[in-house]
């Protein structure tokens, strides 16, 4: 299979490169051959390195259906003695992820969900799941992390300590569910953008709690820890939803062409219209608009913490830094791309954007505001959290 870029080098960032994903025929592999057309230090080219054709010894199998990573470990100081290009490898088979503060991203072409540790920034492992995984959930402390799949209607619950997928739910009343936020560790809130539905299911056994049919185009979906409360957006309608857990109408904001990310805080409700380029602020006490506050091209999601909030910028490949009560934009970070769902680490003080146009996660410094890199996946991202 040939690798996604011609020129492998050692200044990259985390120290990963991706180098191919493709498609295998099930059963036990002893290995792995990989063709080196040239190596150079600099400008200069080792004359031994052209058409090498390097063996590499591991034992692992692949089962039907399963997605697994194979690591390969480049020895540089080995591969470089007596000035020649001598390559030394080694090929590794991924092992179960540790528990920690792991990021896990799903791939919705390929139907694999990908950790990441956040130590590192490094790809330790991939699983394979149902059809076009989109949203994830989990709960602080627990063992389950919870991946929404479009294609199949289905929900996945993963056991992150052995990491194995322990259930496999079909979702009634649904066609095409994209988004979701989990309520209080057993409950689930899903949005059904096709059949402008949203429905609550329990998370042990995917049966229906609730449902309700409501506005068009039902698209994000948060949970109001405060309030105990829901807001979903609509893009046909114009507004965003807030809904008490019986998902009664609580009140109904109208917030521009086209809202879709949507944070709650205190009394606070900010909402990404990703058609005029602006968040709204909007007084949870009152209902009221305080205000609009320009952000960029394209707002499509805004996560926040208790110091400032992130939005992405999709439409400008920026992520926009407001402070919460602010009226204006603080800071553009350039990241490139086209930004959209995002993750905070707060132990490693990392800020994670999915990257779909670069294929990808985005690795901003929550202290410098500053991009520091990109975990290449080499397929397309879609959803992102992080399993503490």
């Amino acid at each position: 299979m040939p690798v996604s870029k011609p020129l492998i080098t050692t200044k990259v960032p985390f120290g990963q490169n991706f180098l191919a994903s493709e498609e295998v025929p099930e059963g036990a592999y002893k290995g792995v051959s990989l063709e080196i057309e040239g190596a150079g230090r600099g400008a200069a080219k080792f004359d031994n390195a052209t058409g090498l054709d390097v063996k590499i010894p591991a034992n692992w199998e692949l089962k039907e259906g399963e997605s697994r990573c194979l690591f390969l470990t480049w020895d540089v100081q080995a591969s470089l003695r007596e000035g020649a290009f001598r390559p030394v490898l080694y090929a590794m088979p991924q092992e179960r992820p540790l528990r920690g503060e792991t990021l896990y991203v799903t791939c919705d072409e390929i139907n694999t969900l990908f950790v990441i540790r956040t130590d590192t920034n490094r790809v330790v492992a991939s699983l394979a799941t149902k059809e076009s995984p989109k949203e994830m959930a989990t709960f602080p402390r627990s063992d389950r992390l919870y991946v929404l799949c479009e294609g199949s209607r289905s929900l996945l619950s993963i056991e992150l300590s052995t990491f194995r997928v322990i259930d496999s739910l079909v979702l009634p009343m649904v066609l095409r569910p994209r988004f979701l936020t989990m309520i209080d560790g057993r409950t689930l809130a899903i949005t059904d953008p096709p059949n402008d539905q949203i429905i609550l299911v329990a998370a042990a056994s995917g049966s229906l709690l609730k449902s309700r049919r409501l506005g068009h185009r039902l698209m994000n979906v948060v949970y109001w820890k405060e309030g105990e409360q829901l807001f979903v957006s609509s893009t046909g309608e114009q507004k965003v939803y807030q809904l008490d857990r019986a998902l009664r109408t609580v009140r109904a904001y109208d917030t521009g062409l086209r809202p879709r990310g949507i944070w709650a805080y205190k009394s606070w409700l900010y909402v990404a219209d990703s058609g005029s380029g602006t968040v709204s602020l909007f007084n949870l006490r009152t209902g009221r608009l305080v205000g609009r506050v320009r952000s960029g091209r394209e707002p499509i999601y805004i996560l926040g913490t208790q110091r400032r909030l992130y939005i992405s910028n999709q439409g400008e490949g920026t992520l926009g830094i407001l402070w919460p009560g602010q009226m204006a934009i603080s800071k553009r970070i350039r990241v490139g791309g086209t930004p959209s769902m995002l993750a905070v680490c707060r132990v490693r003080r990392w800020v994670y954007a999915v990257d779909r146009a670069g294929k990808g996660i985005v690795v901003v410094n929550a202290t410098s505001l500053k991009k520091v890199g990109s975990i290449v996946l080499g397929n397309l991202p879609y959803g992102i959290a992080i399993a503490r």
